[in-house]
């Protein structure tokens, strides 16, 4: 009789739990969406994910104007991205290839109807006016947006009533301008010319040799 042993092998994998809390609320403003937990998203955050722990995850809406770009908020939008402004709450950045420019009341690539914000000439557009591009009115460009005055430490660049910006102020050093003056005298000299006619007389001396020839006589 024979018998035969199968071995068995059992593999056992494991697996490492994270660890990074679970993002399992939303905070919204100061209280937990499931729970009505106290909670807060920090800085210029009002709803952010919540974590086990109390633990804040990425940004999903900015306040106080900012702009949200990756679970951030900032004043600015990096380079790529244009910004959405939406007053005081849910601004954003979105990519440039998103967007579409609206100019005069149309889509500059489509003659579509569109709107910008007010003093807003030409703007980014998404289904509602984006970041301004050109102000109008006299206004100001600042961050996206068309302002009556610029923030301070910025003047506002360019003439008219059009596409005038915000831009940095600059202090020119002081030029000092030394300014000699020199007492001029002129002197007004009449000359009184005498035209005189010199007459050089050349005296010739002819010098005449006389001859004298003596005639000797001989008598004889």
């Amino acid at each position: 009789t024979t018998t035969t042993t199968k071995a068995t092998t059992t593999t056992t994998t494991t697996v490492e739990a994270s660890t990074a809390a679970a993002m399992t609320e939303v905070c919204v403003g100061r209280i937990t969406n499931a729970t009505n937990a106290a909670c807060t998203c920090g800085g210029d955050c009002h709803t952010c994910l919540w974590g086990e722990g109390n633990v804040v995850g990425d940004c999903l809406m900015c306040k106080n104007s900012q702009f949200l770009h990756a679970g951030q908020c900032g004043p600015t939008c990096p380079s790529g991205y244009f910004q959405v402004p939406r007053g005081t709450f849910g601004s954003q950045c979105s990519p440039l290839s998103t967007g579409r420019v609206c100019t005069a009341l149309e889509i500059e690539t489509t003659g579509e109807s569109c709107t910008c914000q007010a003093n807003c000439w030409s703007c980014m557009h998404v289904g509602i006016p984006a970041e301004c591009r050109v102000c109008k009115n006299g206004k100001s460009l600042f961050d996206g947006i068309c302002v009556d005055t610029c923030p301070s430490g910025l003047v506002s660049i360019g003439l008219g009533l059009f596409n005038k910006t915000c831009g940095l102020l600059t202090t020119a050093a002081p030029t000092t301008t030394t300014t000699t003056s020199k007492a001029s005298t002129t002197i007004t000299t009449t000359t009184t010319t005498t035209s005189s006619t010199t007459s050089t007389t050349t005296s010739t001396t002819t010098s005449t040799t006389t001859s004298t020839t003596t005639t000797t006589t001989t008598s004889t």
